[in-house]
């Protein structure tokens, strides 16, 4: 039985281990012993074929001298006979050479019998001894086919088992020869009749051979002593080689190759952090450099495989389809945790899929079945029913996994729940249907544009508006069908750049020719990678719109122009629009008086007086029964409309001058169930419709509103006048603004009490001349406005120069009817010097008049405050009473009012000395109190007052030569250490004062506890 690749490495293992070797040692040494051995083997076989070529080279080297000397030897000597005129006879035939050749051969093989034998062998025997044998016979025969051959080496055996190499060489006649051997005729007669056969040849004949018997044992015993000389020395170098060999094959591949060994056993057994010894620059350091990178490879793609398999793990786990991976027998391999939330199942791996699922439908088992098979299968929309009744749509797909010799391992299943996208499918048929239903609903022409410009689509609507039917127009150039197609095509680039146009007017022409002026919209559909897929466009019927726009445009002309034309101008101006709007080529206008009764010709149409109508102008008075067929309007309170004018039997005749008239359109203006005003126009080419109707009527009111507004206008303008005159002469100040309290107006006074000119003035919000302080009570003054409160109240502005105009401000709210609050109307008076008066007599009342100071009564207040603030803030408050030492002497000295200066600097110093915050008052002469607040230790104080005495201590300069100085006492206590009542702790300062004072002057004293009452 053949042993398998594991027996053999068993028993390598037990011949290495018995040995005292490795495997690869072994394998290496018996690798390069076999080796040396085979390349002996090959270099002996060689040597041995060499030897024996040489020995056989030798011993042909030597017949052929042998042979040639013989021959040339028989030549001389023939030659050397015949020319000694020797007779030819069969006494002296054999003393030629080549008579004599085989005689001298049988010498030559008695001497050496084992070595050689030389035989002369002739085509016609002379003698028994040169009877051809079988291997003569087949030289001879050889030499015929090739005559050109020089010789002939064949290897033969005797009858007694003997070998040989029979080395022939021919013998051919030469002239010599033909003596005896040529023609008989001259041969000698004894010659001729004891070798008659031997005569006959010519010159260049093959007369016979001469053979050379070769021993083949005498040959490879020469050959074999050679070859067991050049064995020894030959193994000799083999056994040096081997072992140097060996040795180096030891150090430098056994070695590397065990710490290779050694590294890559550590890393199979998972030591990615093993590396092999790099020494040398040969091909094993190269390839323990590459084990190297290898394993830093291996190291990273092992930290990317937990990786990978950590994503695949969190991808499985959270892909957000279901998915399943079973084996063979249908039991969970992995799960997504969206297949646990959807299938409402837990701990499923390793367990049976139908035994979770007992009631599988069998066309999910048999693709399962499938699956196993190899077979991919899948299902995009499958419906199911739920055990809880409800229908749900899914997507699923089973496919198989493959094992790693390529077979199927099990398979996996993918299942997405489609239920949300299968219902917003039906909501999308639902709603497609719906869109087509509007479309066709849709009054406008709707088409469908492909990028290429033709039309896809259309609704009922396009097929009306052109007269095309649908497969018409389907295909058709959407330019095609308006009266300007450039403007089209630039409409339909428009939508395609810009990815929408806007009512773009154009003209779509019917299939009759008739044209309708509409508005073009178009917007682009686009795919999902952002290109056009289609156009969308639209074209709305503005025949009404137009008319209304043109109406409503010339409703404007008339009201720009109302305030600057004259009542007349106004009238005509009417009359012409509506003419101009009905396409007619007379118009009048008229009122009738309050009687109902009496016509007032105002005017006529613009047209009508210069090309149609002479008769008498403006301003004719004249009874409603004296009108035409026209005043029916009065008479039957009604707009009226003759198309055939002529054939109307009531009609009169016109007045002289008068235009001729073949239709006309008459419509009354009512006010107040009175007819105020008629507008007619006439000889329209067309009948008047109900547009037309329309049109005059709105003219006609309108025409009559701007009469009432031109007459309230001026009546209100001479109202205004006289406001107005009162308005430049009131000493009041009036001041107007809009909703954005924007100054819409200012009298002279006004303007002049904040020094500005009433130009200066309007169009500024009211905030450009407050304060910046005023503007949050401004602010909600304002609001209060807004909301229509009327109020009066004193208002602070900022006159040009930046003083102060303060105001008694009495300001109403304006309001519309129609969109409330429209600003506010307001009277000021200037009450600055009453302020003033009140300001001094506050400065009087809480200020010592001599050094600007807070007296004792503003004092009082600030220090109920600063009590508050330091109960509040818990922290201390130093109540300071300051007396001047050496004041008295110089108010007696220098006079009283050296001393008032003296005090105005002692005040300043004191006022640059404290803190902001801080509080100094005067209580009379030289006495002064400071409150000094938020300190956080008494320390704190002691600094402060340090740094004013300071201060204080420094001389004065009472006038221009003379200087004094004075020094200071302060007595302090602190709140609320002292929690005594305000007028107590000014005592109690007092008493501290007094204190410092005896203790020297010039200093401070904190009154201590002993001192509090």
């Amino acid at each position: 039985m053949k042993p398998t690749g594991a027996q053999d490495h068993r028993r390598g293992d037990f011949i290495g281990k018995r040995l005292g070797i490795s495997r690869l040692q072994l394998k290496l040494w018996l690798g390069v012993g076999a080796s040396l051995l085979i390349g002996l083997a090959v270099l002996q076989i060689d040597h041995y074929r060499a030897a024996r070529a040489d020995a056989m080279e030798a011993i042909l080297m030597e017949a052929r001298i042998l042979r040639t000397v013989l021959m040339a030897s028989s030549g001389v000597y023939h030659q050397s006979y015949l020319k000694k005129g020797l007779p030819a006879a069969c006494e002296t035939i054999d003393l030629l050479p080549t008579h004599a050749l085989a005689r001298i051969a049988g010498v030559l093989e008695k001497e050496q019998p084992a070595e050689l034998r030389i035989r002369v062998v002739g085509l016609e025997r002379l003698n028994q001894d040169q009877r051809p044998d079988d291997s003569d016979v087949d030289a001879i025969a050889y030499f015929k086919r090739n005559p050109t051959s020089a010789e002939r080496l064949a290897q033969v055996a005797t009858p007694d088992g003997q070998r040989f190499y029979h080395y022939a060489q021919p013998i051919w006649t030469e002239a010599f020869c033909l003596t005896c051997h040529g023609d008989p005729q001259n041969v000698p007669a004894n010659i001729r009749d004891r070798y008659s056969p031997a005569s006959g040849f010519h010159e260049g004949d093959l007369r016979g051979i001469m053979s050379l018997w070769l021993p083949i044992d005498h040959i490879e015993q020469r050959t074999f002593e050679h070859f067991i000389r050049s064995l020894r020395g030959h193994l000799a170098v083999f056994l040096v080689m081997f072992i140097v060999g060996g040795v180096l094959l030891q150090r430098f591949v056994i070695n590397q190759l065990r710490q290779l060994q050694a590294a890559a056993h550590a890393l199979a057994s998972g030591q990615y952090g093993s590396r092999a010894t790099v020494t040398g620059h040969d091909e094993l350091a190269d390839l323990a450099t590459t084990f190297n990178r290898m394993a830093d490879s291996i190291e990273l793609r092992d930290q990317q495989l937990a990786g990978s398999e950590e994503r695949l793990r969190l991808f499985i786990g959270y892909v957000p389809v279901a998915l399943a991976m079973f084996d063979h027998d249908m039991r969970y391999l992995a799960v997504s945790r969206r297949w646990l939330i959807d299938y409402r199942v837990a701990d499923v791996i390793g367990r049976s899929h139908y035994e979770l699922f007992p009631d599988l439908p069998e066309r999910w088992k048999d693709a399962h079945r499938r699956g196993l098979a190899g077979e991919v299968v899948q299902e995009d929309e499958d419906r199911f029913e739920r055990s809880d009744g409800r229908v749900q749509w899914a997507h699923w797909a089973v496919r198989p996994w493959y094992r790693y010799d390529g077979t199927i391992g099990g398979i996996i299943l993918f299942t997405e729940d489609i239920t949300e996208r299968k219902l917003a499918e039906e909501a999308l048929t639902r709603a497609n249907c719906h869109n087509r239903a509007l479309l066709e609903a849709s009054l406008d022409p709707m088409v469908v544009i492909n990028p290429d410009g033709r039309i896809s689509d259309v609704n009922l609507a396009a097929e009306q508006a052109t007269g095309y039917g649908r497969e018409q127009l389907i295909g058709s150039d959407s330019t095609s069908y308006f009266s300007d197609p450039d403007l089209a095509m630039e409409g339909y680039r428009i939508a395609f750049e810009r990815g929408q146009v806007r009512d773009l007017e154009l003209e779509l022409i019917h299939r009759d020719g008739t044209t309708t002026p509409v508005l073009y919209n178009a917007a682009v559909y686009r795919d999902h990678a952002g290109a056009v897929e289609q156009v969308f466009a639209a074209a709305r019927d503005v025949t009404n719109l137009k008319r209304i726009t043109d109406m409503l445009k010339a409703r404007l002309r008339l009201l720009d122009g109302a305030a600057s034309r004259s009542l007349d101008e106004v009238l005509r101006a009417s009359v012409d629009e509506a003419a101009a709007l009905t396409d007619s080529a007379i118009g009048f206008y008229h009122f009738l008086e309050p009687d109902q009764e009496t016509l007032v010709l105002q005017t006529w149409s613009t047209r009508t007086t210069r090309e149609f109508c002479q008769a008498e102008g403006a301003g004719l008075h004249y009874p409603l029964s004296e009108g035409g067929v026209w005043a029916d309007c009065v008479r039957q309170r009604r707009a009226i409309i003759h198309n055939d004018y002529a054939s109307l039997p009531q009609r009169r005749g016109l007045p002289p001058g008068h235009a001729e008239v073949t239709r006309e359109l008459v419509v009354p203006v009512f006010r107040d169930e009175r007819i105020v005003a008629i507008l007619g126009v006439g000889n329209k080419p067309r009948d008047y419709d109900e547009t037309d109707l329309k049109l005059v009527t709105t003219f006609a009111d309108l025409a009559w509103d701007i009469v009432e507004e031109k007459l309230v206008h001026n009546a209100l303008w001479e109202s205004e006048a006289r406001y107005r005159e009162i308005i430049q002469v009131t000493n009041e100040g009036i001041w107007a603004m809009n909703t954005d309290h924007l100054t819409t107006f200012v009298n002279p006074r006004m303007a002049a009490l904040l020094g500005y000119a009433s130009g200066e003035m309007l169009g500024r919000p009211v905030e450009d001349f407050m304060f910046a302080e005023d503007l949050e009570a401004h602010g909600d003054r304002m609001q209060a406005r807004h909301q229509g409160q009327h109020e009066q109240y004193e208002r602070r502005f900022r006159r040009k120069d930046d003083s102060e105009l303060w105001t008694l401000v009495t300001a109403v709210a304006l309001y519309d009817t129609k969109q409330g609050f429209d600003g506010s109307f307001a009277m000021l008076t200037d009450i600055t010097q009453i302020k003033e008066q009140q300001r001094r007599l506050e400065q009087m009342a809480h200020f010592d008049p001599l050094t600007g100071l807070p007296n004792r009564t503003l004092l009082t207040d600030r220090l109920r405050i600063a009590l508050a603030h330091a109960r509040r803030e818990e922290c201390l408050l130093a109540v300071c009473y300051l007396d001047l030492d050496g004041f008295k002497p110089v108010n007696d000295t220098h006079g009283h009012a050296a001393g008032d200066r003296l005090l105005i600097a002692v005040a300043g110093r004191l006022t640059q000395s404290v803190r902001e915050g801080d509080t100094v008052a005067r209580l009379g002469g030289d006495e002064f109190v400071l409150l000094m607040g938020n300190l956080t230790s008494r320390e704190e104080g002691e600094h402060l007052l340090t740094r004013l005495l300071t201060a204080i201590a420094e001389p004065y300069a009472i006038d221009a030569e003379t200087t004094v100085a004075v020094s200071a006492s302060i007595g302090v206590t602190l709140y609320p250490l002292d929690q005594a009542d305000p007028d107590t702790l000014l005592r109690h300062a007092d008493l501290a004062m007094y204190q410092a004072k005896q203790a020297g002057r010039n200093g401070f004293r904190f009154l201590e506890s002993d001192g509090f009452t």
